[in-house]
C-alpha cells in the first residue's frame, strides 16, 4: 500500500512539474512577444518628425512667383 502512495505522490508532482512548465513556457513568450512589440513603439516614436512651422514656412515662401 505504501508503494502505491508514493507513486501516486510522484504522479501527482510530476503533472504538477508539467503544469509549471507550460505556464513558465507561454508567460515567458508572452514576455518576449511584448518586448518586441515595445522595441517597435519605442523606435516608431524615435523616428525624427519635421516640425509643422518648418512645413509652413516652407509653403508660404513656395507661393511666391
Amino acid at each position: 500500500m505504501d508503494n502505491l502512495d508514493v507513486n501516486i505522490l510522484v504522479q501527482t508532482f510530476n503533472e504538477k512539474i508539467a503544469s509549471l512548465m507550460t505556464e513558465l513556457i507561454v508567460k515567458e513568450a508572452t514576455i518576449r512577444q511584448l518586448n518586441a512589440e515595445m522595441q517597435k513603439l519605442v523606435e516608431t516614436i524615435r523616428v525624427p518628425k519635421t516640425p509643422k512651422k518648418q512645413e509652413e514656412s516652407k509653403k508660404e515662401s513656395d507661393d511666391f512667383e
